[in-house]
């Protein structure tokens, strides 16, 4: 069930090495599970024997209150019949063949942010050493304590961020390995191909773009093509992509510094990128207006660049 797996992954950061309270959270997490999968059962057969409408809704809300009642940790103490519906709804969902994304239910929501808080108030309880260097250092107790907050927070960030990932890691490993069980050797390697020159076909219609609405024209169609593959062998994309099913991961930048840093190295990657599909199409056969043109695109984008360097580094708060 999702939520041993949730579990697993929060037991290795909280617990550390204490196998008897792994083992206890372990069937903890199996009687939570078992309980809730029984109050979907009850609901399931109210139906199937004509009861009266409240009936089901009956079932679940005791089994809510056996659950929450013996919830030593207090982890689904804020858990609402509608939790409960919603979650019963994705378990339904999930038996039918929808994946269901690891925090989805609100029972594994409920448990990740338990998860999170838990190991956060553990680090920081064991971390008195820097209320002794924050002293040290000249700090006074107000601004140490309101350092150690927000460690502590900075903490609570990081695991958000890496159960996020997980997440969306997860996702994208079981949404390949259905294609690859539902598809022939063929048909994948067809839709890995459709996936593959997709970004550069989108890289492609902004190209189109701007050249219909800077010069009135528009690249040759019969080397549109041959652009797209340049561009595709040579990853002369303009902008980062990380949303689709085999695309990287977000790489957020803050602050000036970072986000200058970020911006100067795109347009080093572009620039290099965009000198070496003018060397290549003419040998591809791309006329020479299409590779004045393509280039007047990627001078457009590393100029809109260096602009907003300009701006972040003039931008004050």
């Amino acid at each position: 069930m999702a939520s041993i797996v949730i579990a697993c992954f929060l037991i290795s950061y909280i617990l550390f090495d204490d196998s008897s309270e792994i083992a206890r959270l372990k069937s903890e997490l199996e009687r939570v599970n078992s309980m809730l999968a029984q109050a979907e059962a009850g609901a399931k057969r109210s139906r199937n024997d004509n009861q009266p409408m409240g009936y089901s809704k009956r079932i679940a809300l005791q089994q809510q209150g056996a659950l929450q009642d013996s919830d030593q940790d207090g982890v689904f103490g804020g858990m609402s019949q509608a939790d409960l519906d919603r979650t019963f709804e994705l378990n339904r969902r999930s038996k039918e063949g929808e994946y269901i994304l690891g925090y989805e239910r609100p029972t594994d929501q409920l448990l990740r942010r338990w998860g999170i808080s838990n190991y956060v108030a553990n680090v920081t309880s064991t971390n008195a050493v820097y209320g002794e260097v924050f002293e040290r250092l000249g700090l006074s107790e107000k601004s140490s304590k309101q350092f150690q907050k927000h460690l502590g927070k900075i903490i609570s960030a990081s695991m958000e961020a890496d159960t996020a990932i997980q997440q969306l890691l997860s996702a994208r490993k079981a949404y390949d390995n259905r294609l690859q069980s539902e598809l022939g050797p063929e048909e994948y390697r067809v839709y890995r191909e459709f996936e593959e020159s997709k970004r550069a076909g989108a890289e492609v219609q902004r190209l189109q773009d701007y050249v219909q609405s800077t010069f009135g024209d528009s690249i040759d169609p019969n080397h549109s093509g041959t652009i797209a593959d340049l561009i595709r062998e040579s990853e002369a994309y303009t902008g980062d992509s990380w949303n689709g099913p085999y695309d990287g991961l977000p790489e957020p930048a803050v602050g000036k510094h970072d986000i200058i840093e970020r911006l100067e190295n795109m347009i080093n990657q572009i620039g290099d990128r965009a000198q070496i599909i003018a060397g290549r199409a003419a040998e591809a056969g791309v006329s020479q207006e299409g590779i004045n043109l393509t280039y007047a695109y990627y001078t457009k984008v590393l100029d809109e660049k260096r602009r907003m360097i300009e701006t972040v580094r003039n931008f004050s708060p």
